[in-house]
């Protein structure tokens, strides 16, 4: 990691603007270095660890970032809703992502909505 961009997120006053400085840098250091070296060690680990046949089938390692990068709870939660109304999970797989037990009806995904509203034109202004 560049020491300019650590020291970029040690400046930050506030707590919102050093949580998005982090975030920041921590986004930086995923892409800059890790992202690299880990397709490195993916490749190298498929094939010690995965038979010819797997790799054939489709069967791959990947590393999962997802706690370097995780949102705060107000972005999960909306990001959670977003995906449940969009349709891309179902209730029962937003509720498994935040360790919530399972709902009756909630294996159903939601249709996707055919029209939003269009906002209505305003009324020409008279001068």
């Amino acid at each position: 990691m560049a020491i300019t961009a650590a020291r970029t997120a040690s400046r930050s006053s506030s707590h919102g603007s050093a949580q998005e400085g982090s975030a920041q840098v921590q986004g930086t250091y995923l892409t800059d270095c890790l992202l690299h070296w880990a397709k490195q060690v993916e490749d190298q680990l498929a094939l010690g660890v995965l038979t010819e046949a797997e790799r054939r089938a489709g069967f791959y390692l990947k590393h999962d970032f997802g706690a370097l990068l995780r949102p705060t709870t107000r972005e999960r939660y909306e990001a959670l809703a977003m995906a449940v109304g969009g349709p891309i999970l179902t209730p029962n797989e937003a509720r498994r992502i935040d360790g919530y037990d399972r709902i009756e009806g909630g294996d159903r995904l939601n249709p996707a909505p055919i029209s939003r509203p269009r906002p209505r034109p305003s009324p020409p202004r008279r001068s």
